[in-house]
């Protein structure tokens, strides 16, 4: 079996930007109660299929490689900051997605549609474009509540990190490890130029 996922990753440069805005937040959070996330780590996920059987790893690389070849290349933003579920009880610490949404949006959808046959996963939530930054583990009521206050004040007024061209969609394998998760790219599938 292999845990699979489909995302878009930035570019190095922005990567980096948004690395950069980590060490500034981990110097003001200052807690071993968060576990943030590393530049390998950084995506959108467009799709968490769950587990996947061997077998069906290369009928689900043409598949997605069908339908992702219908779209264009096109441009995201990363600004703004914010947490899941919400700010009263904070357990993912996120960045934002803008830009042309409407484009990432159908994207997302033609994926979600295209493999939904691969893997044991079923989303339940709406799409909402984001990276994943940190998590926070679990805590006492008290040591949330410091951390909730301190985000608040650090996060609110995130403008841009920075913009990129997107120009391929990865279906990626996690790996589970008591660090955190590990990521193998399985295959890499080519926007079209225009």
């Amino acid at each position: 079996m292999h845990r699979c996922f489909i995302a878009i990753k930035p570019t190095e440069e922005i990567c980096n930007r948004v690395l950069t805005f980590i060490e500034d937040l981990k110097d003001q959070l200052d807690s071993e109660l968060i576990r943030w996330c590393s530049k390998d780590q950084l995506h959108i996920t467009l799709k968490f299929l769950g587990d996947v059987e061997e077998e069906r790893i290369e009928p689900l690389k043409t598949t997605l490689r069908n339908y992702c070849s219908e779209f264009s290349k096109f441009e995201l933003t990363i600004s703004g900051a914010g947490c899941f579920p919400d700010f009263s009880f904070p357990r993912v610490i996120w960045v934002g997605i803008n830009g042309e949404l409407d484009k990432l949006s159908a994207l997302q959808e033609a994926v979600e549609v295209g493999v939904c046959e691969f893997g044991d996963h079923k989303e339940e939530r709406d799409f909402k474009p984001h990276l994943t930054i940190a998590r926070i583990k679990r805590v006492s009521n008290k040591q949330l509540r410091d951390i909730r206050n301190k985000l608040q004040r650090t996060i609110t007024g995130t403008g841009l990190i920075g913009g990129w061209q997107v120009d391929n969609v990865l279906l990626m394998e996690s790996s589970l490890q008591p660090s955190g998760a590990i990521y193998q790219e399985l295959d890499s599938i080519k926007l079209r130029i225009k």
